[in-house]
């Protein structure tokens, strides 16, 4: 992970991913389009240097001290 700190919304996309929640549940719940979830998401890959969802799931709760 880079040291580049998270914007709060990504940080909302990442907590609801991290639910289980898909792109258009993320997207409803937040009240923001779909190509916008995508793009957060593709920030946050980005940042935790991971290439999809599951390898972001592990990646934070690797950082955050929890087991995956």
């Amino acid at each position: 992970m880079t040291t580049e700190p998270l914007t709060r919304r990504e940080q909302q996309v990442r907590d609801l991913l991290l639910l289980g929640y898909e792109n258009k549940e993320v997207a409803e719940s937040l009240g923001i389009s779909y190509r916008t979830v995508e793009e957060h998401r593709a920030n946050l890959l980005g940042k935790y240097s991971v290439r999809n969802t599951v390898e972001l799931v592990r990646a934070v709760y690797k950082i955050e001290g929890m087991p995956a």
